[in-house]
């Protein structure tokens, strides 16, 4: 995958998780909730569920690629409080 399409599919995970996308997009996008001793506010992860690459059969791309290159992005890019902050973030990474 290109830099181009990384930079367009983070940007739709983002949205997607944000709200700001087609509904039918936010069941393909899964938070890894990772269990703690203690839930506490600022240990919720932004993380993404990967799923395993099955090649014998056909599913979205969304399912795969956007947890592969979410996950690889820097927390201060993923937290991000809003899409021009989320834009302008990822450019510089």
């Amino acid at each position: 995958m290109n830099t181009v399409q990384s930079y367009k599919l983070a940007v739709v995970t983002y949205k997607v998780l944000h709200r700001h996308a087609p509904q039918y997009l936010g069941p393909l996008i899964r938070v890894d909730d990772q269990p703690t001793r203690r839930t506490l506010h600022s240990t919720k992860s932004n993380r993404l569920v990967e799923l395993p690459v099955k090649l014998d059969s056909w599913q979205p791309s969304i399912l795969f690629a956007a947890p592969h290159i979410w996950n690889r992005l820097p927390t201060d890019v993923t937290s991000a409080n809003s899409l021009p902050t989320f834009q302008r973030l990822l450019n510089i990474f």
